[in-house]
């Protein structure tokens, strides 16, 4: 899977959508982190 497609007119654009997606499957672990321990903590 190529995140930033190298026949793109705009480079730049290619490198920041790949930063937001990997900022959003940074958040996704962190959000499933901080429910799981949340889920853990109230029992």
């Amino acid at each position: 899977m190529v995140l930033a497609r190298a026949e793109s007119g705009y480079p730049l654009f290619g490198l920041i959508w790949t930063m937001v997606v990997f900022f959003g499957f940074v958040l996704w672990f962190w959000l499933l982190f901080v429910v799981l321990s949340d889920l853990n903590g109230a029992r």
